[in-house]
């Protein structure tokens, strides 16, 4: 698997790694009024029949002391991990491009890691670490 490229996520996403590079985001800083793609590709072949799992996570990290005292005092809400799984078809070849969209206005400002897993293999997975402001 690929690292994550964050993409400009309209009005369509790209369906190859040259369609991808034009409408790459320079950087790990996103407003919260946008809308991101992650762009990846997978390597090797699987047998034709069968499922691939893929898991998105997104999980808040860096809380500042401020936030973490309202968060004890329960001012502030807890913020939890948001976790998105789904399968596809494994068997598209030896190389293949995938994206998702991400609208970043249903996540509150601050710094989040995103993390990509494929496959039930735990070394199939890469990360970054973003911020939304």
């Amino acid at each position: 698997m690929s690292d994550l490229l964050f993409v400009d996520g309209a009005p369509s996403l790209p369906v190859d790694l040259d369609a991808a590079i034009p409408l790459a985001h320079g950087g790990t800083t996103f407003s919260r009024d946008t809308k991101i793609g992650l762009f990846w590709e997978l390597y090797g072949r699987t047998a034709a029949d069968s499922a691939l799992p893929i898991s998105l996570t997104i999980t808040p990290v860096g809380e500042s002391l401020l936030r973490r005292a309202f968060r004890a005092l329960r001012i502030a809400p807890k913020l939890s991990p948001l976790n998105i799984r789904w399968q596809e078809n494994g068997s598209s070849g030896v190389l293949s491009a995938r994206s998702v969209l991400l609208d970043l206005s249903l996540v509150p400002a601050g710094k989040y890691a995103v993390k990509l897993e494929v496959g039930n293999n735990p070394t199939a997975a890469t990360s970054r670490v973003i911020e939304v402001k």
